[in-house]
């Protein structure tokens, strides 16, 4: 297994960047990283506040814990900022795959030129 491969393989299984870590490019690798880890941590904030406030709302007695009323509960947050922050984390994802296709491109153009 080449060392692309295995850069390939981390970012897109491992964690986003990780890749660009393993080929020693730290600067790129660091950027992709925190645009994930912090997409990660809004995504998981706010998913465990709106189920804390559900969770809150059947303990008050104020909703049933049927199937049907929670969904109902759930659809009532807004979700847009968390639906764009997965799309920017998927985004980013994707693009730190692509980079590091480019990366080892531009490294074997660079050797069979120079």
């Amino acid at each position: 297994m080449t060392k692309t491969t295995k850069a390939l393989l981390l970012s897109a299984f491992a964690y986003p960047g990780g890749g660009q870590i393993f080929l020693k490019r730290y600067l790129s690798g660091m950027v992709f990283i925190s645009i994930s880890t912090i997409g990660f941590y809004y995504v998981l904030k706010n998913t465990f506040q709106i189920a804390f406030q559900i969770i809150e709302q059947v303990k008050n007695g104020a909703a049933p814990p049927d199937f049907t009323t929670l969904l109902s509960l759930v659809s009532q947050h807004d979700t847009q900022l968390l639906n764009n922050v997965i799309t920017i984390m998927l985004i980013t994802w994707l693009v730190s795959i692509v980079h590091i296709y480019f990366i080892e491109k531009n490294t074997i153009e660079n050797i069979s030129t120079g």
